[in-house]
């Protein structure tokens, strides 16, 4: 098994952070960005690739179901 410096909080922090840094920028300059990505929480897809290309274990794939998830789960809570 190859060993890497990542482990699953490191992921999950990485990602959170990249989301909610855009969900800030969006807010301060951009309003209606969020829709142009089809994902309401601000994730961005170019974020998103680029964190499939850092990982390399199986705890990337957990932190990305997790996010997936949490994504899920306010896109449906905001539409009630």
């Amino acid at each position: 098994m190859q060993a890497t410096i990542f482990s699953l909080p490191s992921y999950l922090g990485i990602l959170l952070f990249d989301a909610f840094l855009h969900q800030h920028n969006n807010k301060s300059s951009h309003q209606n960005t969020n829709r142009l990505y089809g994902v309401e929480f601000g994730m961005p897809i170019l974020g998103l690739l680029l964190s499939f290309l850092m990982l390399q274990s199986a705890f990337a794939l957990i932190a990305i179901a997790c996010l997936v998830t949490l994504i899920m789960i306010s896109f449906n809570l905001k539409r009630i």
